[in-house]
């Protein structure tokens, strides 16, 4: 390389996931399935900015299983966000006040940039940033980080009940990347944990541990007395939006661990009874470990969401009256221009 070259580092995607600039994230097609079917079946592709195999793009698992989720509150706490932010920035509602309403697609876009500034001067997002950082801060203890020097009299009040209450887990995977096949989904669950069946399911300090005759715990049991359960940290309210986390826990323990360097799943034996959310309220100093039955989810999300993601997907088959048949002319007759523009 001379003084004259110009000088650039090559992102390294190793043991991570390409996604698109929208966070939709390329999943690798199974080298399994060459054997049977193929390198390119199933919509997967060769794609230039994917020297690692034929992939498709998948959908995040949030973004699968909210097709089910009432927004009517979070959508009303957005609006009276946005109207906090513009009452602290008055050179937004000046900047509002000179939008050009004439141009439809440029007003759209210069209202909603508008409306996020509004959002972002309200610390909309503080408390989401917030609960990322404590996730953060658990993974560092349960991967081998004992102390820490630094954290806030929150974070460490936060840490010190989380420790407690999860204390003796034993974690297969933590943050590990999964795919769901059959959905077309990925997504990343905070951990999956050893748990042993039985009475000591509704016991959370016993979960996942032996007690031997010395009455020391015994971490060498067989695993096949054993499975994994899923189990996710919510720092927010949990009241909200359950319905969602049920959906979400129960797509986890339906995925399949997924290496995004060669593509291989590994399936798991996972509960598809119950999953687990350990709450840890931001500021609080408490955790609560809530036990999730996700049967019916796994049920809602086998039978009833690919068919409310197909029907939403559908193009309008409407037909102007009188037509000679309901099946001519479909896409013709349905109007291109937006009303607005007309």
């Amino acid at each position: 390389m001379t003084l004259f070259d110009d000088e650039y580092d090559e992102e390294d995607f190793a043991g991570k996931v390409r996604r698109t600039k929208n966070g939709r994230p390329y999943v690798l097609a199974n080298p399994d399935w060459k054997n049977e079917f193929g390198p390119h079946t199933d919509g997967f592709t060769d794609k230039p900015a994917e020297p690692r195999g034929p992939s498709a793009l998948y959908t995040r698992v949030t973004t699968y299983i909210s097709c089910l989720e009432d927004t009517y509150s979070l959508g009303q706490w957005a609006e009276r966000m946005t109207v906090l932010g513009l009452a602290q920035r008055p050179q937004l509602v000046a900047a509002a006040q000179r939008v050009d309403l004439s141009n439809v697609d440029a007003a759209r876009d210069a209202l909603g940039e508008i409306a996020q500034k509004a959002k972002d001067a309200a610390n909309w997002k503080e408390k989401a940033d917030l609960g990322s950082d404590f996730h953060a801060i658990a993974q560092e203890h349960d991967t081998g980080r004992r102390t820490w020097s630094l954290l806030s009299e929150e974070s460490k009040a936060m840490l010190w009940a989380y420790i407690a209450k999860t204390k003796g887990w034993e974690y297969a995977h933590i943050e590990q990347g999964m795919v769901n096949d059959e959905f077309r989904t990925y997504g990343t669950p905070d951990r999956l944990r050893f748990v042993r069946g039985g009475d000591d399911r509704f016991n959370p300090e016993q979960r996942g541990r032996i007690t031997s005759d010395d009455g020391l715990t015994d971490r060498h049991w067989d695993s096949r007395h054993r499975k994994l359960r899923v189990a996710d940290i919510k720092t927010g309210r949990i009241d909200y939006g359950w319905q969602k986390m049920e959906l979400q826990l129960a797509l986890y323990a339906l995925s399949s661990l997924y290496d995004p360097d060669t593509g291989i799943r590994t399936e798991l034996d996972i509960d598809l009874e119950y999953a687990e959310i350990v709450h840890v309220p931001y500021g609080e100093g408490t955790c609560t470990v809530y036990v999730v039955p996700i049967a019916e989810a796994v049920d809602v999300l086998r039978s009833l969401i690919p068919r409310v993601r197909a029907w939403r997907s559908r193009k309008p088959s409407w037909v102007p009256a009188g037509a000679e048949s309901l099946t001519s002319g479909k896409a013709a007759a349905w109007p291109t221009t937006p009303p607005e523009a007309l």
